[in-house]
């Protein structure tokens, strides 16, 4: 699995290997460890787009079943 943050899109791209077979929950959560954002990735497609507009800008971690990812959103303005 590979993630990626993009600050143009303001989404969090998460890239399979392989098509996986079971659903993939994932979490973003902010400095302090509170979840701000929860779900799960549908099994059948190898890649999925997670966006964070209307997040505010500041540090955040997103968190998979198998991998993690620390990014900061900026706006295009800061």
């Amino acid at each position: 699995m590979n993630i990626m943050y993009s600050q143009l899109t303001q989404e969090v791209r998460v890239v399979f290997s392989s098509t996986p077979s079971e659903h993939t929950h994932y979490r973003i959560l902010n400095t302090e460890g509170l979840v701000i954002r929860k779900g799960k990735l549908l099994p059948g497609n190898l890649t999925h787009n997670i966006s964070i507009n209307g997040l505010p800008s500041g540090r955040y971690v997103f968190e998979s079943d198998t991998a993690s990812l620390q990014f900061e959103k900026r706006t295009l303005f800061d």
